[in-house]
Formats: structure tokens, sequence, C-alpha cells
């Protein structure tokens, strides 16, 4: 009997879940913008001052050195998705299971999410969208621009587009930018622990970049180090190796803040 009482409860809720959706869809899909804003991102570089011997005296503008997905290493990928979307080659833009468990969080949580839902589709869509609703209405429209995304653009082509975008902190955007300002190299130049520590200064570019929150920086690296060694991606000496590896992040430009 209370099996049974579970059962329709369960699909009671389920179908007002569904037709809540359904709902919001007929109500927001108008309201999305066209995936063309999306797909027809200008990378401008920002304005360089030299001095007459050609060093570079200042900049003007957000940091951003553009660069294609055959130059992003291996092992920085790996360090992003092992950590924040582990299934991004397989899901459509928006990953079920972690849905799921965020919305399990959701109920026995008093409305607290420990572990969040966002995909790199989503992620991507929110740092170029910069929306500011009310918070369901933004995921929603999230969830809705990334499905579009995944269908007009391939996997490489949002991964790259989305390391080009996203802030590192100190005027910084995109993983080649990043891996310029924190290390004065270029990405492909950087070591492990490096990778792993540029990957995670997007959860809090500001307050948890190795300049800003040195102490925040190496946690958050460490986890990135942790993640990948518990998803096969570096072997047990690596992982050793790294996670005892010291801060070597500094600010190579010439901004005056």
């Amino acid at each position: 009997m209370i099996i049974r009482t579970l059962f329709w409860i369960l699909l009671t809720l389920f179908a007002l879940l569904g037709m809540g959706l359904t709902s919001a869809y007929l109500y927001l899909n108008p309201q999305i913008p066209e995936i063309q804003t999306f797909t027809n991102i200008n990378l401008k570089a920002p304005l360089k001052i030299y001095s007459q011997d050609q060093k570079l005296i200042q900049e003007y503008g957000e940091r951003l050195l553009p660069i294609t997905y055959n130059k992003i290493p291996k092992t920085f990928i790996n360090a992003l998705l092992d950590t924040e979307d582990k299934r991004f080659f397989v899901h459509g833009g928006i990953d079920l299971v972690t849905l799921a468990n965020a919305t399990w969080q959701l109920l026995i949580n008093a409305g607290e999410i420990k572990t969040g839902a966002s995909t790199i589709t989503m992620q991507l869509v929110k740092n170029i969208s910069g929306a500011s609703e009310i918070r369901f209405i933004r995921k929603f429209k999230e969830m809705l621009l990334a499905i579009k995304l995944e269908q007009a653009l391939t996997k490489q082509e949002i991964l790259t587009l989305y390391l080009n975008v996203i802030p590192f902190g100190k005027h910084a955007y995109g993983i080649q930018a990043a891996a310029n300002t924190y290390y004065g190299k270029n990405v492909d130049q950087l070591s492990l622990p490096q990778l792993a520590m540029l990957a995670g200064i997007p959860k809090a570019p500001e307050a948890g970049n190795p300049i800003n929150g040195p102490v925040r920086a190496l946690e958050r690296r460490n986890l990135i180090l942790n993640r990948m060694f518990e998803q096969g991606s570096i072997n047990k000496v690596s992982h050793r190796r790294a996670v005892q590896a010291p801060i070597t992040a500094k600010v190579h430009d010439r901004r005056i803040d």
C-alpha cells in the first residue's frame, strides 16, 4: 500500500514537472536570442601601445588572445572536463545525470544545491549572454540555448569558443591570455600543475585566481588534480608531483589596476 502511494505521488510530481517545463518552454522560447548571436562571436584583441623599440608599454581593453582547438593541450581539456563536465562529449547540451542529481539535492536539502548542473555549453551561454533574470528563468533559457548551440556547432567548436571567452581574472579572457598573464608563456608550454591551476580559475575569476586568492586557488588546483587522477587522466606519480608543486603564477602584463 505504501509503495503504491509513493508510486502515484512520484508519478504526479513527474507529470506536474513535465507540464511546468512545457509551459516554461512555450513562454520563454520566443525570448531566446538568435543562435547566430552566439556563433558569430568577434574575438577582439586589446589596443596595444608600443615604444619606438617595439616594447609593449600599455594595453587598453580586456586581454584576449584567440586560440584554435588544435593548440589547446589535451591535458588542459582533461583538467577542465574531468572537473566541470565529464560527459561533455556525449550529452546534447544538458547532462541529465547531473541535472537529476541537482534536482534531488534541491528536494532533500531544503532548496540548497551543493553541486552544479551546468554543462560547459550552458556556462558558455551564460558567459556570452550575461543574462540577469530570476535564477530559474535564466537557467531554463541557458538550457534551451545550450541545446540549440549543440545543434549548430561541433563539440570542438563549442569547447574552443568557451576557452576563448571565459574570464580568468586580471583582465584576461580565454586560456591563451590566461597563460600569458599568469605565466608569461603560451598555453602549450605550461606544466601539469600550471594547467590545473588555470582550469580552476573560471569558477571564481577574481577571488579564486592565484594572485588575489592563492590559498583558494591552490585548493582548487589540487581538487582538479585529484579528479584527473580519479578519471585516469594522470598517473599516480604525476599526481603526487603536481599536488606538491608550489604556486609559480605572477602577473606578466603591464596593466596598471
